[in-house]
């Protein structure tokens, strides 16, 4: 996500903890789609999450795996997980995220640390 488009979500009162809450579920989509992770191992982490957006989390997803169909290249896959990434800061899900991150890395080779 740019920089304007983060003000502009500020402006409209979406909350930094929602946005880190996307983020984390973007990745979690992302990871599963890539490494078909245990549907219980995916399930659970969603639920530490504190969803609080209009939209419902099953359909944030829904849009979020169309969102994710058009990356073709690994380079705009590098960058997609990236962008998210930097709007993570609570550590257990960083921590969460890493081992998400590891599934991805071991099946694509994308990861740059």
């Amino acid at each position: 996500m740019k920089f304007e488009q983060l003000l502009t979500n500020f402006d409209r009162g979406l909350c930094v903890k929602q946005l880190q809450n996307e983020a984390f579920v973007e990745l979690a989509v992302l990871a599963n789609t890539q490494t078909m992770i245990d549907l219980a191992e995916f399930n659970s982490l969603l639920s530490i999450l504190s969803w609080n957006n209009e939209i419902l989390m099953t359909d944030f997803m829904e849009n979020t795996k169309v969102k994710q169909a058009r990356l073709q290249h690994e380079d705009e896959i590098l960058s997609y997980i990236n962008e998210r990434y930097r709007l993570i800061f609570d550590e257990p899900l960083k921590s969460h995220l890493a081992h998400l991150i590891s599934l991805f890395e071991s099946k694509r080779h994308l990861i740059d640390s």
